[in-house]
């Protein structure tokens, strides 16, 4: 059994990183895509060492999955708009464009990508 203190801290966490992954697709439903690959990385990260942890703590704040492939059924219920919605999808083109291949490979490829450029 956890603790209170850390599992407060855990649930804390999570729920920053729930308002962080919902900033970045605010982000990039404002078709604000500069420097939106680094912080994606970072949130990554985060997501990562949280799923890591839930082993150690009762999950009660569920952490959103990581994604910018999200139905738009889901972005919808975040409360995005239609035209916000297209932003985010073209964010996915916008990384194919500049970096050469899709998100989840660049994620997946971690602090390589893009730091000694425009990104």
């Amino acid at each position: 059994m956890v603790s209170d203190s850390k599992q407060n801290l855990f649930d804390d966490a999570v729920k920053c990183y729930n308002t962080a992954y919902l900033s970045i697709l605010e982000t990039a439903a404002e078709g604000s895509y500069s420097r939106l690959l680094h912080s994606c990385l970072r949130l990554k990260e985060l997501y990562d060492t949280i799923i890591k942890l839930t082993d150690n703590v009762i999950l009660k704040v569920v952490p959103y999955p990581f994604t910018f492939r999200p139905s738009d059924e889901l972005l919808l219920q975040y409360g995005f708009r239609n035209e916000q919605i297209d932003n985010i999808r073209n964010f996915l083109t916008y990384v194919r464009r500049t970096e050469g291949k899709e998100i989840e490979a660049c994620l997946s490829d971690g602090i390589a990508i893009g730091f000694d450029r425009r990104i």
